[in-house]
Formats: structure tokens, sequence, C-alpha cells
């Protein structure tokens, strides 16, 4: 823990850039890096963590009708599954 400007002028002396992790928290939380390397990093996370998201497609099928009378299921229960 140190005062900003300490921080500043250190992050200064070491060509590096202070930025603010946790900017809410108390005392505020910072941290000293190349901001650069720090972006790319960061860019490279978010295109890793999108390139393991699935999608999934849903297609339409033909309609599909559930006749009460035939199914031992509760009505609201055959009902949902008809809107499906």
């Amino acid at each position: 823990m140190m005062p900003t400007l300490q921080a500043v002028r250190k992050a200064q002396e070491l060509g590096l850039d202070l930025i603010l992790i946790a900017p809410a928290a108390q005392p505020p939380v910072a941290k000293a890096v190349d901001y650069c390397r720090w972006r790319y990093e960061q860019k490279k996370r978010h295109h890793g963590a999108k390139k393991k998201q699935h999608v999934i497609q849903v297609k339409e099928c033909g309609a599909v009708s559930i006749s009460r009378q035939l199914c031992c299921v509760p009505a609201c229960v055959s009902d949902s599954r008809a809107r499906r």
C-alpha cells in the first residue's frame, strides 16, 4: 500500500503504466503494467472465451399435436409440451 503519487512515480521510473484494477475498493487497487501488452492479453482472453462458447440453433419441425384424452399427464404439462 502506497500513496497515489508515489505509485505513479514508481510506475514512470519503471516505464510502465498505472492501471486501476478495482477502483471501487477501499483503498483502490492499481497495478503497474505495460498498457499495450495488457490490452493485447485482455483481447486474447476475450477471444479465447468467445471461441469456447457453443451456439445452439433450434430448427423448427412440423407442428405436434397432443390429445388430452390419450395422455396420462396433467393438462398443463401437455399444453406446455405442445407449445415447444
